[in-house]
């Protein structure tokens, strides 16, 4: 991912989406992929950001394709944090 973007995926930010944005992502327009990865945007800290200043942070000097590449690797976390632990 990329090394500005602060994103953690947690089980609890998960069961706190929208279930819209969830939703959406199926669509696969640039406009769910950033929603989608908006809202795993965090600062240094751990604390998410407030939904404006995440998509300020991901927006800034990114292509379709950097977002679509880092929705993808929050897919994949989301899935293994699915996938019971032994």
């Amino acid at each position: 991912m990329p090394k500005d973007l602060n994103l953690l995926v947690t089980e609890e930010r998960i069961k706190d989406m929208p279930l819209e944005t969830f939703y959406n992502i199926e669509g696969g327009t640039p406009k769910s992929s950033v929603d989608f990865v908006v809202h795993f945007v965090s600062d240094e800290d751990g604390n998410y950001l407030s939904e404006e200043d995440a998509l300020k942070v991901v927006l800034s000097g990114r292509t379709i394709r950097d977002i679509e590449e880092v929705m993808e690797q929050l897919k994949e976390a989301m899935e293994e944090m699915a996938v019971p632990k032994e």
